[in-house]
């Protein structure tokens, strides 16, 4: 016999099951995301290495500044990054905190189950000494 208690355990274990499901997305777009900021801070710094050695050396302005052009759009790009990380973080800490409330409230819901079939076992418990009884009365009174 299922109880109310069961059906609330189920719908809740599914729920949770989403909500690790969604987790694992957001963790995956916050890594991308990190990955995205750390590969465009390489790629600044490398910039900035080549920029600073065609300086050093006789050069073209046009050069220099189209590294210098280069470098500001990247800059654009790793500002973007980290916002986008920013966000990514921000919805991974909610969904991971929705993720414990719901265990929390799953757990709650499986020691409800529990103590509801512990009732259950106590009645019958209950029932059967009863039946013992009465049957044991009886056979009593008939001697």
């Amino acid at each position: 016999m299922e109880t109310v208690w069961d059906v609330l355990l189920t719908k809740t274990d599914m729920e949770v099951k989403k909500i690790r499901v969604r987790v694992q997305e957001l963790r995956g777009r916050r890594d991308r995301a990190a990955a995205q900021k750390r590969k465009l801070a390489d790629l600044i710094a490398e910039y900035h290495g080549r920029l600073s050695e065609i300086q050093t050396r006789p050069h073209n302005l046009s050069e220099a500044g189209s590294y210098r052009q280069f470098i500001v759009q990247i800059q654009e790009l790793l500002a973007r990054s980290e916002v986008e990380l920013t966000v990514a973080d921000e919805a991974f800490s909610e969904a991971r905190q929705e993720l414990i409330n719901s265990e929390s409230e799953k757990l709650k819901f499986e020691s409800l189950v529990e103590r509801e079939k512990t009732n259950i076992r106590q009645q019958e418990s209950a029932k059967e000494t009863r039946s013992t009884e009465e049957s044991a009365t009886l056979q009593y009174n008939w001697k």
